[in-house]
Parts: C-alpha cells; sequence; structure tokens
C-alpha cells in the first residue's frame, strides 16, 4: 500500500471512530532522539461539545472532565460517535 492509500486508510479510521481532524508530517528535520527515531507523526483531533468548550473560562471545568471522557471512552470502544464530513 502507499503512503497516500495508509493515510486514507487511517483518515478513514479514525474518522469511522469519532476523529474531526487527522493530520500528518515528515518527522525527518526533527532531531532523532526528540522523535525518538519515529519518522512520522499523527496528529488526531476529536471535537467536543461547543457548550462546554464555550463554559471553561480559566481552566477545565467538571462538564468538560464528563465530555472528554464520554469521547475518550466512546473512541477506544471502536464506536462511532459522530461523522467528519
Amino acid at each position: 500500500m502507499s503512503d497516500a492509500g495508509l493515510l486514507a486508510a487511517l483518515r478513514e479510521s479514525l474518522v469511522q471512530r469519532g476523529a474531526a481532524l487527522v493530520a500528518c508530517a515528515d518527522l525527518a528535520p526533527t532531531p532523532a532522539d526528540a522523535r525518538r527515531r519515529l519518522p512520522r507523526g499523527v496528529s488526531i483531533g476529536v471535537a467536543l461539545a461547543s457548550e462546554v468548550i464555550s463554559g471553561i473560562a480559566a481552566r477545565p471545568t467538571d462538564a468538560y472532565a464528563r465530555e472528554y471522557e464520554r469521547r475518550r471512552s466512546a473512541s477506544s470502544s471502536g464506536r462511532p460517535t459522530s461523522r467528519c464530513t
């Protein structure tokens, strides 16, 4: 499978599990020790409920902690929680 095909398959799998954003980066310009000798990095973004995020002023709230745990638990179970279009 090509790098592009692998990225597409990874992105599709992560989106099915609730990711709103998936991006990859070439880590070669970063010192090998800092990147643990890994050639690429993957960033995964998961959207949280906007009403929970808007309630954060100075530090995370209990509502944020519950929303974070809800999304983390749903994503790790392999159940889709949302679709990215």
